[in-house]
């Protein structure tokens, strides 16, 4: 589940799904990376990630969960052929970290159904999970419980400071156990620096529409972080955000997408190199992927 903006206590939240598996090893990035990734360098610190002006430039469909007439109780998982040639075909949409520790770790050899009502039971847990982590934490502050979860007191002052200010908050991702005959269980929530955006996003939007083009995908994550994007615009100075990366394949597509569904919702930006992130103008909103 890829969790997009904030809930209730915060800002608002969207909710859409993907999760493509667990992140093993993270491959450094050159040039000839970036380039595979469909990255282009344009000048300086500028890069383009043009495979997304295919995206805006089309209608794509918002996929919303509909009832076959084959009746189900619960969710399937069905084993697929891979498309042959997938390794090229998902390097084209950037996914070049597609191989890890000689295995897989973009797998299309198998994929799951799932009914609306799941789809819709998994949506509202994730809205409830939101909920009850911005209660959780807000519970821990008022009542100075930093101790008991291992925070040290230096730290104290810059959480409390982030909570009173409310900065933006772009989007998060939930990992959960979900079989379809139980309520989805909370494995983690990673709201610091989530990864598997673009696999969510991208590259399997363009699996289902090669394998299932009739088929339907509860996936508008491309089009709620551009709106998402525009909301946020007013806490921006000057409608301006800056992005940094680590140098590595993973971390640096990541960010460049994001960099690019900011640029599609009017905002001005700046991409910075990890080694340049201490001189990042005071007063710029800035997102940093990968640590």
């Amino acid at each position: 589940m890829i969790y997009v903006g904030g809930e209730e206590i915060r800002q608002r939240h969207f909710d859409v799904s993907g999760r493509a598996g667990d992140i093993r090893t993270r491959p450094a990035a050159s040039r000839a990376d970036v380039g595979a990734a469909g990255l282009r360098y344009v000048s300086g610190e500028l890069w383009e990630y043009p495979k997304t002006q295919e995206l805006r430039n089309r209608m794509r469909r918002v996929r919303q969960p509909r009832l076959f007439k084959q009746r189900r109780r619960v969710m399937r998982r069905r084993v697929s052929p891979p498309r042959s040639h997938w390794q090229e075909k998902v390097t084209a949409v950037g996914l070049t970290w597609h191989i890890a520790e000689q295995h897989p770790y973009w797998n299309e050899s198998a994929f799951y159904e799932f009914t609306a009502k799941e789809i819709d039971l998994i949506e509202s847990a994730t809205n409830g999970l939101e909920e009850m982590t911005l209660h959780a934490a807000e519970h821990m502050i008022d009542n100075h419980l930093y101790s008991k979860i291992g925070i040290p007191d230096s730290a104290v002052p810059l959480i409390e400071h982030s909570w009173d200010a409310e900065p933006p908050s772009l989007y998060g991702r939930f990992d959960l156990a979900y079989r379809g005959d139980h309520l989805p269980k909370l494995l983690e929530y990673n709201a610091d620096t989530p990864t598997s955006l673009l696999e969510a996003a991208v590259v399997q939007w363009y699996w289902l529409e090669e394998t299932h083009p009739e088929g339907d995908q509860f996936n508008s994550i491309h089009e709620r972080l551009i709106g998402l994007w525009k909301e946020l615009a007013p806490h921006f100075p000057g409608g301006r955000v800056d992005f940094c990366s680590l140098h590595n394949a993973e971390d640096w597509t990541t960010a460049m997408y994001l960099q690019d569904t900011a640029q599609q919702a009017g905002l001005r930006h700046l991409f910075l190199r990890s080694t340049k992130l201490a001189g990042m103008a005071r007063g710029s909103w800035g997102w940093t992927i990968g640590r």
